[in-house]
Parts: C-alpha cells; sequence; structure tokens
C-alpha cells in the first residue's frame, strides 16, 4: 500500500476517496443495503476502480468491507440479472491486483466463475432506441392533445 499512499490525488478525487470510505463503513454494518450495493454496482459499470482507472485506498476500503459477504453470494446475485456483476469484478481486481498488495490467499479471495455469467444485458441499438423513444414521446403528445379537446 506504500504505492498507494506516495500517490498524488486532487482535492475532488481525496473527497470522492474520502466518500467511498464513508460508504465502505456502512457497508461494515449494513453489506446487504441493497440501495447501497446498487450505486456501487452503477458506479463500478464504466470504470476499473473506484476513481476510474486510479487505484486508492478506497478500492482496498470496500474490498475489505464487502468480501465477507460477497463470498457467500449466490450466482443469481453476482451475475443474474438482479445482480451485481460489477462489483463482483471490481473484488476481483482488487484481490488478485499487485496494485494494492493485499496479498490475499487463494482460500480467502471471493471465487469467481467466469463460466458462471446468468445475465448479459443485450446491446441497445443506438438508431432503434432513438425511434423508439420518438414514438413514444408522439404517443404522449397526441394523449394529451387528446385530453385537452
Amino acid at each position: 500500500m506504500a504505492a498507494l499512499d506516495a500517490q498524488k490525488l486532487s482535492s475532488t478525487e481525496e473527497t470522492e476517496v474520502q466518500q467511498w470510505i464513508t460508504t465502505s463503513e456502512r457497508l461494515k454494518s449494513s453489506p446487504t443495503d441493497a440501495s447501497i450495493l446498487d450505486k456501487l454496482n452503477t458506479h463500478l459499470t464504466s470504470r476499473t476502480t473506484l476513481l476510474g482507472a486510479k487505484p486508492s485506498k478506497a478500492d482496498i476500503a470496500i474490498y475489505e468491507s464487502l468480501a465477507p459477504t460477497v463470498k457467500s453470494w449466490s450466482p443469481e446475485q453476482r451475475t443474474g440479472q438482479q445482480g451485481h456483476p460489477h462489483i463482483v469484478r471490481h473484488l476481483d481486481f482488487v484481490q488478485n491486483s499487485g496494485l494494492f498488495d493485499l496479498k490475499v490467499s487463494d482460500a480467502d479471495k471471493v471465487k469467481v466463475d467466469p463460466e458462471e455469467v446468468l445475465y448479459v444485458k443485450p446491446p441497445t441499438d443506438a438508431k432503434a432506441e432513438k425511434e423508439r423513444l420518438k414514438k413514444e414521446k408522439a404517443a404522449a403528445a397526441a394523449a394529451a392533445a387528446g385530453d385537452c379537446g
């Protein structure tokens, strides 16, 4: 963790790290809080680490708070349609990356089976989605006009 301690963070990044450390404390007392887990999973959707691509002590704090709970999650909780696959991916990265210098034994690691993905979100066709929204908007406008007349 010496490398993380020597790392220079902007004041905005420091604030974000502190917010995630606070979140990790909340998770220690309530590791199944769906609102926190959903927020964290959504945040990690497009990020490798909590700060994006920059590792921080916040990543370690979240790992230490959640790893014991995630180890016991069912496949549905990990990768199902209502699961938290980005949290699982993040914990796997933190426990296996030398950047964090955690030295987690294999027995203590969160087990990740890449063959056990239960749900993959279908890609969105941007053009079709735009057309669908346009039709919905037109239908709503027509319904509103019908209500006024």
